[in-house]
């Protein structure tokens, strides 16, 4: 810094220094008579003498206005600023060469680094480029060193633009703005660093900036307004959503008050003739107590008297009452003893013959009147005759449920009238597209009876769903459903695989990504996922997913098997395979590999509990496997294994003990020319599926067939849904769900 005591020969001292602090100047600030301060001073000053608005100068005591109080407010004292403060001095003095400075020989520097902040003469320059240390630093000359610290200063100053120099004097006429380095320039700094640059005046820089911004801000301000009128238009959309939110949860509740009401007069109507019907058995029941009662009080009488007569009757009393007591114990002896056991009929409530979703449909669908194309992904008996009547339903279930309400009444008494003439007869109530409820008083429980040679053709599907775009382009490997009601795919892509979670509509609730270097093999009917890696000549490390969406691992091993069909594992852990062929060991003791299907069955440490092969039947003249294919595990642990290749379906327990066998044989005519699938419901059936026939048996575990569904559609993967429905995809990526027990 510059010692204003140096400068007093040339500039006074008074000038340099704030008469209020005898001080060099900060912010020196002019008052109306010329005098000089700074604005601290000014401020203290202000506030210890000032007058309302105005206060006088220390020195002249001439008044100055104060707008509200504020010196800033002051003009700026520019000449005494610039002569006053050490870095707006006359030029900066030349630097030193700080390695010459250090060396006792001071020769003035001609560049600066700007990695290590030396100072640098001609010659230090030269080596200082060419040691290996230094060679990447960057160096700038004296002049662009000063520039850059001027810079620097005037930002750290406060300025609205930063300013070339001290020098810099915006009252000056020669001050002007560089446009390209964006800082503002003295003359002195335009000749020497900005003279082919785009100079001009602050003030025509200002001016042509308010000439260009006017339009742009004129389409902004046209924008605001749109955007205004979006925002109005956006109120009102969400008034009026409000208002239909509002008049939609006023229907639904609307029939949903309907619903109950209807089922609560039909609730009373059932409770009343379960009641009479049941006061009629106490009834009985009553009068049967009354007579065995009455019975036995004649007994007990007779029984008294005549043993009185006979321990205290004279002979001519005994003589005398011999025909009375005779004729009594002989009509109470011919009486019947009314001991057979009284049965009262019993009644059974069936099961409701109506599905959720057509109780879903009677409220109604949500539709967008203005979609043209609607996709359906649950629906149920859709066809040409029917595709309107949920609608229609739903709009007259509204509609007539005044003159539905008033007539109820006797429509129950009507029912109530015909069921009195015969049990057998249905109560039935129901709305204008399906029955409501079917409820059925039977005199006794009466099992459903399937014949073997009942065949049905799935047709109308309860319900249908559509796979998601993404995995219909993907290679589906299997499907199955767990029992959370969840439809589990396998799919792989090609540079990916994926085992996704649907949720009953078919919407994607969840997906696991499959670790690089695995590969999805099979996916079982009840959802398990087996991964497989070939570790060399018939080794295979193998998982099995759980199937509740967790994403672990029911097992993991690493087995020997050849030619694997089939992986999937039990509850415990325990991994069943099933493959072509199979290892032998030779008279001489030799391993080789024996063509014939087989089933394998690992413990969860991997090692080899049993392995079931067509040696194992020999003794019986059976042939059981050929190419075992498809395995489902039941919830026992039972296994259940389809086999096309001898075109047959092989049931065995949890050890492996053979529990039926179904199939072609060489004296009845073809049964499969598969079979293909196979899985289990909870009922204790094992369905079987054959692709080609287009066919679904239905058998017992004991290999007993049931009952034939028959399909037109191709049949890819089927599993037993949670609500024992019957689940088939087919090849276009549809999933439909069938009723397979009632039929």
């Amino acid at each position: 810094m510059m010692d204003a005591q140096s400068e007093c020969e040339v500039i006074p001292r008074d000038f340099l220094c704030c008469k209020l602090c005898e001080e060099e100047y900060k912010t020196p600030k002019y008052l109306v008579c010329f005098h000089s301060f700074c604005q601290t001073c000014l401020q203290g000053y202000l506030n210890e003498h000032g007058n309302g608005d105005s206060f006088w100068c220390p020195i002249c005591g001439t008044e100055t206005n104060i707008e509200e109080l504020r010196v800033k407010n002051l003009p700026d004292n520019i000449l005494a600023q610039r002569l006053g403060s050490p870095s707006m001095n006359s030029q900066e003095k030349d630097k030193i060469c700080t390695f010459c400075k250090n060396g006792g020989n001071f020769l003035d520097a001609k560049s600066h680094c700007i990695n290590c902040e030396d100072f640098l003469c001609r010659e230090c320059t030269d080596i200082h480029m060419t040691q290996a240390d230094t060679t990447e630093h960057h160096l700038e000359t004296m002049e662009e060193y000063s520039m850059r610290l001027e810079y620097e200063e005037s930002a750290k100053s406060g300025h609205v633009v930063p300013r070339c120099c001290s020098n810099y004097d915006p009252l000056d006429i020669s001050a002007l703005f560089c446009v390209d380095c964006d800082i503002a320039v003295c003359g002195d700094c335009h000749l020497g660093y900005h003279e082919d640059h785009r100079c001009a005046e602050m003030v025509a820089v200002a001016a042509n900036f308010q000439t260009k911004i006017k339009q742009p801000l004129d389409e902004l301000q046209n924008d605001a307004t749109q955007l205004q009128e979006a925002m109005i238009e956006l109120q009102k959309a969400e008034m009026k959503t409000v208002e239909q939110q509002k008049d939609l949860h006023k229907k639904v509740k609307t029939r949903s008050k309907y619903l109950y009401d209807f089922i609560s007069q039909y609730e009373s109507v059932l409770l009343e003739e379960i009641d009479r019907r049941h006061t009629q058995n106490l009834d009985d029941i009553h009068e049967r107590r009354k007579e065995l009662q009455m019975h036995l009080a004649a007994i007990d009488g007779i029984s008294d008297f005549t043993e009185k007569l006979m321990t205290y009757g004279s002979c001519e009393e005994k003589v005398l009452m011999r025909k009375k007591v005779g004729k009594r114990v002989r009509e109470l002896c011919e009486e019947p003893l009314l001991t057979d056991s009284m049965n009262p009929p019993s009644l059974n409530l069936t099961e409701p013959n109506v599905a959720i979703q057509a109780v879903c449909n009677m409220f109604g669908e949500l539709k967008d009147p203005d979609q043209q194309v609607h996709v359906v992904t649950d629906q149920v008996n859709v066809d040409s005759g029917h595709e309107n009547s949920d609608t229609e339903s739903s709009r007259n279930l509204e509609n007539n449920y005044l003159q539905r309400t008033n007539t109820v009444e006797s429509d129950i008494s009507d029912v109530l009238g015909s069921t009195q003439e015969s049990d057998a007869k249905m109560l039935t109530l129901s709305n204008n597209s399906d029955n409501l409820r079917n409820v059925t008083f039977n005199d006794e429980v009466e099992e459903t009876a399937y014949e073997a040679q009942n065949v049905f053709n799935l047709e109308n599907p309860i319900r249908e769903i559509i796979l998601p775009q993404t995995i219909q382009k993907e290679c589906i490997k299997g499907v199955g459903i767990n029992k959370y009601g969840d439809i589990i795919v396998g799919a792989a892509a090609s540079s990916y695989q994926m085992v996704y979670l649907l949720e009953k509509r078919g919407i994607i609730r969840g997906q696991i990504p499959v670790q690089t270097g695995w590969n999805i093999h099979t996916v079982a009917s009840d959802g398990k996922v087996a991964l497989i890696v070939a570790r060399g000549d018939n080794r295979y490390k193998v998982k099995v997913m759980k199937n509740d969406g967790s994403g672990k691992f029911l097992c993991s091993m690493q087995i020997e098997n050849l030619g694997i069909n089939f992986v999937t594992a039990d509850n415990l852990g325990n991994l069943i395979v099933a493959s072509n062929r199979y290892p032998h060991t030779t008279t001489s003791g030799k391993m080789t590999s024996k063509a014939g299907g087989n089933v394998s069955i690992y413990d969860q440490q991997g090692l080899l509990k049993r392995r079931i092969t067509n040696e194992d039947y020999q003794v019986l003249g059976m042939y059981v496997f050929e190419k075992p294919h498809c395995i489902a595990v039941d919830k026992v642990g039972n296994f259940y294994i389809a086999d096309p290749g001898n075109h047959n379906v092989t049931g065995f327990d949890n050890t492996g003990e053979l529990l039926f066998e179904y199939g072609n044989s060489d004296h009845e005519d073809e049964i499969y020319d598969g079979p293909d699938l196979v899985c289990t419901d909870g009922k204790g059936h094992v369905i079987v599926a054959d692709k080609r026939m287009g066919k679904i048996d239905i058998l017992t575990t004991k290999g007993e067939l049931r009952k034939t569904l028959v399909t037109e559609d191709i049949i890819k993967y089927i599993a037993v849904s949670t609500d024992k429905q019957l689940m088939y995809a087919t090849a276009d990526g549809s999933i439909k769900f069938h009723e397979y027990l009632n039929l």
